[in-house]
């Protein structure tokens, strides 16, 4: 008999949860086609569609994930009508050496060799409801056995909501608000700059503009076709991996399945306008490629890769090909430029200002009571001497 990890939820129990009659009913992942109906039907009535909680977004991820994330659809529904939505899946992170049942809200729970990093995660629900679906989901994902729950780089409204309404049932959130860097046209303009490179610090414009006098004659290259993107995908893959690889790291794209899921986000989300695929070249050769995504008038920096220069180290790749980019979303009529969270110094320097992105935890259970248990002896400066003393030991012999 094969087990299904959501075959044992309770579909349509009704939770009485914050406005009278919101209760969950769940759609099993066997179902994606019935969820994927109701899903886009709720959207145009949403006041709070964005881009991680559209179905555009979930579609590409359930296509390569869908198999190895255990997951099913949560909708909330008042009287006949569907009022909200959320993609619920189950996973087992490891802490230390124990293994922690998991559950997520949005796209996430991937392995962590292939991530997707999901930033910016919403509940499909409008503003006015909000609390109330937040309620009704909450109250529902008891029945699911987990140790943690954890809501993934959600924007802080619905992280709110929720921490609120697991509070009220008892839970204690470990709540982790990250700065994510943002340039924001208006206020720069407000400041009387005339571009984006203007309105840096003094230290970056000076080293954009050395670049780019070195770098010589430039072409930039905004997608306008999926054919385009795919070959600034291309570009971009090979200089990420080559930088990264030559550091002895995997890199972002050392799977197959995270190569075919960008290009299937390609594929979806471009002829929507919440996709830029941009490029900047010098001569035949790429200086830099980035993969931006469009939501409410930001684009959101998410992939990257850069030529590297070594034998010049004023060559500045990534700030050149951001600065440009930044300047043509500016022309667009784009709100801002969001680098999404990562304590990057780069980041930093091409931020005038910053929104914020959540992530939040809570746990239950004696598997957690045992590693928090755990984690309280080993901070013990004794025990933490001899872990270090041990670590050394072990590297010196390898």
């Amino acid at each position: 008999m094969t087990f299904s990890p959501t075959e044992h939820l309770i579909p349509t129990m009704p939770h009485e949860c914050g406005e009278p009659g919101v209760r969950i009913e769940l759609v099993p992942s066997s179902a994606r086609a019935v969820a994927a109906a109701r899903w886009r039907h709720l959207e145009p009535a949403c006041d709070g569609l964005g881009l991680t909680n559209s179905w555009a977004w979930v579609a590409p991820w359930l296509t390569h994930y869908g198999e190895q994330v255990p997951h099913a659809f949560a909708f909330g529904v008042k009287g006949n009508a569907d009022i909200g939505a959320a993609v619920v899946t189950f996973s087992t992170i490891r802490i230390k050496w124990i293994g922690v049942p998991s559950v997520h809200l949005g796209t996430a729970g991937e392995p962590d060799a292939e991530t997707t990093y999901v930033q910016r995660n919403q509940l499909l629900v409008n503003a006015a409801q909000l609390d109330d679906f937040a309620a009704a989901l909450v109250a529902w994902i008891p029945q699911r056995p987990w140790s943690r729950f954890n809501l993934d780089g959600m924007v802080p409204t619905h992280a709110a909501a929720l921490t609120r309404a697991g509070g009220a049932r008892g839970l204690r959130w470990d709540v982790d608000p990250q700065s994510s860097p943002t340039f924001a046209f208006p206020l720069a303009a407000a400041h009387g700059h005339p571009d984006v490179i203007s309105a840096l610090g003094p230290n970056t414009r000076h080293s954009i503009r050395r670049s780019l006098r070195l770098l010589g004659p430039l072409t930039t290259e905004w997608a306008q076709t999926p054919e385009q993107a795919h070959d600034i995908l291309r570009d971009l893959i090979g200089l990420h991996q080559q930088r990264w690889t030559h550091c002895g790291a995997p890199g972002a794209f050392a799977r197959a399945r995270v190569v075919q899921y960008h290009a299937d986000l390609i594929d979806e989300l471009l002829p929507r306008g919440e996709l830029v695929a941009f490029r900047v070249k010098r001569g035949a050769d790429t200086v830099g490629a980035l993969l931006n995504f469009v939501e409410d008038g930001y684009a959101l920096s998410y992939k990257s890769g850069f030529a590297q220069y070594p034998e010049d180290n004023r060559l500045k790749p990534g700030l050149v090909t951001h600065a440009l980019c930044m300047e043509e979303c500016r022309q667009r009529g784009f709100d801002g430029y969001d680098f999404l969270t990562g304590d990057v110094p780069y980041k930093r320097q091409l931020a005038n200002t910053e929104r914020v992105v959540s992530w939040a935890c809570a746990d239950r259970g004696p598997r957690m009571q045992v590693i928090c248990g755990i984690r309280a002896v080993c901070r013990q400066p004794r025990i933490r001497a001899l872990m270090l003393h041990g670590e050394a030991i072990i590297q010196s012999r390898r």
